[in-house]
């Protein structure tokens, strides 16, 4: 807000705005995300509130109640003078969006005789715009079909047309699944989802980023990768979701076996022989292994992925 007298704000048509409310309870909180407006200067803004079903905006009983939580929240603004009652009441009445599960599929394809039906898009692959791949995605789609046809010498009679396709379902199968897959992991509460959730997030982030930072000056970069959202640019999909993976597995090995040594000499010293006591270190190993591993499959780590 600014003091009285004092200048308005004035904003950009062309720019992305974020306005939080006087609330700080994760159950009242609540922030208004404007968009850039379509067609420039003068033209209407549309404000977007993504929240958990249970937050409280969305228990208002008609308009009247809405427009009375909106001004609580944002003294800054003259609800009223942007959202009139009839509008207010339509909102309420209305259903909200939901971001679907992030999807995808793995047949791309089919041939009805010579014709030729291909999948390419959000229908392949979709979730929540939490790692601003969508687009880039389905533009990557095309890009490959149109090599894949190059590439069969597809005629205008068909011919090469199920070749073209095989080759384009061979390659963008396995994009679809990748980035299905890190939008589960790349950013997935930023909606405040979860207390706990974002902060284990951000410790996993801030882990991968600097064992990366550290291993990137000897020349093993590789073995510690950053978190996956900030390996988009320029990679393949299927390339960053390897080495997510393969530094889940590194990190999964370091935690499994720092308790198996740490916890094996005390189970080892109830053992009469050196081989009871190797067996029990390899089972301290593999089950801390096993569980961390599992620990990190869990939508404590990652949102609910759905396979179509």
């Amino acid at each position: 807000s600014k003091p009285e007298g004092s200048d308005p704000v004035t904003t950009s048509a062309f720019k992305s705005y974020n306005i939080r409310s006087i609330h700080k309870d994760r159950s009242r909180a609540i922030e208004l995300g404007f968009l850039p407006a379509v067609g420039g200067e003068g033209r209407p803004r549309t404000a977007n509130i993504i929240k958990p079903a249970w937050h409280g905006v969305w228990k208002a009983a008609d308009g009247e109640e809405l427009l009375e939580y909106l001004g609580g929240a944002f003294p800054q603004l003259d609800v009223r003078e942007y959202i009139s009652p009839q509008q207010a009441d339509s909102w309420v009445s209305g259903k909200a969006g939901a971001f679907p599960p992030p999807q995808y599929v793995e047949k791309l394809h089919t041939m009805a005789g010579q014709t030729g039906v291909v999948l390419m898009g959000d229908s392949i692959h979709a979730f929540p715009p939490d790692i601003g791949q969508g687009v880039n995605a389905g533009l990557e789609d095309v890009v490959d079909f149109e090599k894949a046809l190059v590439h069969a010498g597809v005629t205008s009679d068909g011919f090469g047309m199920e070749e073209a396709l095989e080759e384009y379902e061979r390659v963008r199968a396995p994009e679809a699944k990748a980035v299905a897959h890190i939008a589960q992991i790349g950013f997935p509460f930023q909606y405040s989802q979860s207390f706990w959730r974002v902060k284990v997030f951000f410790v996993n982030l801030l882990i991968r980023n600097a064992l990366n930072a550290v291993f990137s000056k000897i020349g093993l970069g590789s073995v510690f990768n950053k978190n996956a959202i900030l390996m988009l640019g320029g990679n393949r999909y299927s390339a960053i979701w390897r080495r997510a993976e393969r530094t889940t597995a590194v990190l999964t090995t370091a935690i499994a076996l720092g308790f198996a040594v740490l916890l094996a000499p005390k189970a080892s010293a109830l053992l009469a022989t050196k081989a009871s006591a190797l067996a029990v270190k390899a089972s301290l190993f593999v089950g801390t292994w096993l569980l961390v591993w599992g620990a990190t499959r869990t939508r404590f780590l990652r949102s609910y992925m759905s396979r179509v």
